[in-house]
């Protein structure tokens, strides 16, 4: 009789590639071991590792605990405490497979030290690189414990030695369990949590529901609470009990400029926060997603939550946020990945609505509100400015008027030698004088010419009054009215002055704003063809000489596949010979249209957005939405005020105002910050007033 080519391969090779696809990293088995603590219902878990992992790897809670007979069971495949029927769509634990003990076993050095509450003592059982033999009872020992658990994993993957070249290094490794951690912490802010590494607490978290009386009975020093935080509370009562715990990790700044999302559909509900459109990070390690309080990476949330902030992000720029899914676990299969990373819903699309509508609403209801960040960037800059001002002396030294070099120089229009300028003196007093001429004993140069800060020229030879210095005023000042007064109390305030006819400065009662006027207009713009096109059509204006705009045959070819969509948005586009297309109507409220600058543009981002698109495999009527949006964004851009167009006041004030009732007005929508405050606190600090 031959060999048989099949055999049955051995537990502990089932076991090692069991552990394959469960423990990927350190951090995976720090994440399976946290998770059966509070399924355990633990309320302080403590961790701690050495080199990220590698070399141990401890977790002690406080939760129910296991007995002697409990535990060699625990260490078998398929065992588990957290599946009370055969139902795999009823689970309501975070663990479910019975996988991660007897798979760490296989890889590393485990010891397991568990106590319940009414026994006198503890247990103890340890497994090197294998499972165990059917004595396996002999194995189990008493030993000291409090109440709850000790998990110790030493050497992991020393079993598996291959296993070990694929990790990476120490400090990406401690990054990954530090994740773990933050995630876990975030899903359950009444658990306490700590990790330590290499003798150093990199992370402490207090339930929030403890008073601090409670925590110095628990032996909590004071420096280890968290500080109450200055910042206004997050607000939204379905997210009261989460608000110290995302402050703590996730930040003051994001704090201050997250809003309450809360919304609900057929026994589905969604809460949390979302960072505004302006408040924005480089990856999306800051966005937390949770499905009844499982931490995931799920595509189909990540790709809601990308539909739904759109066009207010800047290419490559990510939102953050912390949403929290709950549902019927009737409703999910939690049973489809081996690290549990990703569910599976019974009904996604009512899932995809939900996210994208829910968060989508938030951000229009908060209107033209911007990222505080934008003034704190601008403060960062102006300080250092100063900082470098104070470093070089401070101040206008001699040598350092416009149209002169520092002293010594031989710049034609410099004053020879050197001289410390007067010292400012107000025009009032009566013997003051400008420093019209050279002191004593300097020749100026014939012709001399020189400017003073206010623009104001005048030539050293032919002295002028001192008053004259400052009659000119700034060109783009308004004139002040009673109604611009008033108007400062509006969100946005009054308009003051436009510089470099591009940036609006207005004034509130208690801060300086600074708004970019095309980019402003740009996304007023765009949410008015929107809107226009969601209620019957944009209007149209016929040309009396077509536009001819000469492309490529590809180009020609794009567009002319996308006729509907742009006929949907106003622009008419024919075709015209080879290699061209005409251009006989445009939507009437755009008169600045630059026709052939958006026909380019457009040829160009629609070839991309079918590439996305198609790679993708977005729905049919996603890709028409994108599209319409796109080309909404185009004529948008090409059809509102310009950087470098001067504005009246009316003008100016009539923008601010459109934006204080536009959704969305803090970004315009290429995802650029419309406009930064500056506190007047900010600028008294600035001038050393506080």
């Amino acid at each position: 009789m031959s060999q048989p080519k099949i055999r049955q391969l051995p537990a502990n090779l089932v076991n090692q590639i069991a552990a394959g696809e469960v423990l990927e990293r350190p951090a995976a088995a720090v994440k399976e071991l946290v998770e059966n603590a509070l399924d355990a219902k633990a309320r302080q878990i403590d961790v701690t590792i050495s080199e990220g992992g590698k070399n141990l790897i401890t977790v002690s809670d406080d939760g129910v605990g296991m007995t002697a007979e409990d535990l060699p069971l625990a260490l078998q495949r398929h065992a588990t405490s957290k599946l009370p029927s055969d139902d795999l769509m009823a689970i309501h634990s975070l663990g479910f497979r019975g996988e991660a003990l007897p798979s760490i076993a296989a890889v590393a050095r485990l010891t397991v030290t568990s106590r319940v509450a009414q026994a006198p003592h503890g247990w103890k059982i340890t497994v090197e690189g294998g499972t165990l033999d059917q004595n396996i009872g002999g194995l189990v020992q008493p030993a000291a414990r409090q109440s709850g658990t000790l998990v110790e994993v030493r050497d992991l993957f020393f079993a598996t030695p291959a296993r070990l070249k694929f990790l990476k290094s120490t400090r990406s490794e401690s990054e990954a369990v530090h994740d773990v951690i933050t995630r876990l912490a975030l899903a359950y802010p009444a658990v306490g949590f700590s990790l330590s590494e290499d003798g150093r607490v990199k992370l402490r978290l207090v339930p929030e529901n403890l008073a601090p009386e409670s925590l110095v009975r628990a032996g909590l020093a004071p420096e280890n609470l968290v500080p109450e935080s200055t910042t206004p509370a997050l607000g939204g009562d379905a997210n009261a009990h989460r608000r110290a715990r995302l402050r703590h990790i996730m930040g003051d700044d994001f704090a201050t400029n997250a809003l309450p999302i809360h919304a609900e559909r057929e026994g589905v509900i969604l809460t949390g926060f979302a960072g505004l459109p302006s408040f924005h990070r480089s990856n999306n390690l800051m966005q937390y997603l949770f499905v009844n309080d499982r931490p995931v990476r799920d595509r189909l949330l990540l790709s809601c939550v990308r539909v739904a902030y759109g066009d207010t992000l800047p290419p490559g720029r990510h939102p953050v946020l912390a949403l929290y899914l709950q549902l019927p676990e009737s409703e999910l299969d939690v049973n489809v990945h081996p690290t549990k990373a990703e569910v599976r819903f019974r009904q996604p699309a009512l899932i995809r609505s939900l996210l994208i509508t829910g968060i989508s609403q938030s951000l229009i209801q908060a209107g033209h509100r911007s990222s505080s960040t934008g003034g704190d960037a601008a403060l960062s800059v102006l300080e250092q400015r100063v900082q470098q001002q104070q470093a070089q002396g401070g101040g206008y030294r001699a040598g350092s008027w416009p149209g002169s070099s520092r002293p010594g120089s031989s710049r034609p229009g410099s004053w020879p030698g050197s001289y410390q300028a007067p010292a400012y003196r107000p025009a009032s007093a009566p013997d003051w004088q400008a420093p019209l001429s050279p002191p004593p004993g300097t020749v100026p140069l014939a012709g001399a010419v020189h400017e003073n800060m206010r623009g104001f020229r005048y030539d050293t030879a032919s002295p002028v009054p001192a008053n004259a210095l400052f009659a000119a005023a700034p060109a783009a000042a308004i004139e002040e009215n009673p109604e611009d007064y008033a108007a400062r109390d509006f969100p946005l305030g009054a308009a003051r002055a436009q510089l470099h006819a591009t940036y609006i400065i207005s004034e509130t009662p208690d801060s300086v704003i600074l708004v970019d006027q095309h980019a402003a207009h740009e996304r007023l713009v765009y949410e008015r063809l929107k809107s226009a096109r969601a209620v019957g059509g944009i209007a149209t204006q016929t040309l009396l000489i077509p536009e001819i705009v000469e492309l490529t045959a590809a180009q020609c070819r794009i567009l002319l596949a996308h006729q509907s969509d742009l006929s949907a948005m106003g622009l008419a586009v024919e075709e015209f010979g080879d290699g061209a297309v005409a251009i006989p109507a445009i939507p009437a409220a755009l008169s600045r249209l630059d026709v052939k600058g958006l026909i380019q543009d457009l040829a160009d981002g629609l070839a991309a957005d079918r590439a996305v698109t198609d790679k993708n495999g977005e729905a049919a009527r996603e890709i028409i939405t994108d599209n319409l949006n796109h080309i909404a964004a185009s004529l948008a851009c090409h059809g509102s005020v310009r950087a470098g167009q001067k504005l009246s006041a009316a003008e100016m004030n009539g923008l601010l105002r459109e934006m204080e009732t536009t959704p969305l007005s803090g970004t315009c929508n290429h995802g650029r910050p419309t406009w930064i405050e500056l506190k007047k606190s900010d600028l008294e600090r600035l001038f050393a007033r506080r």
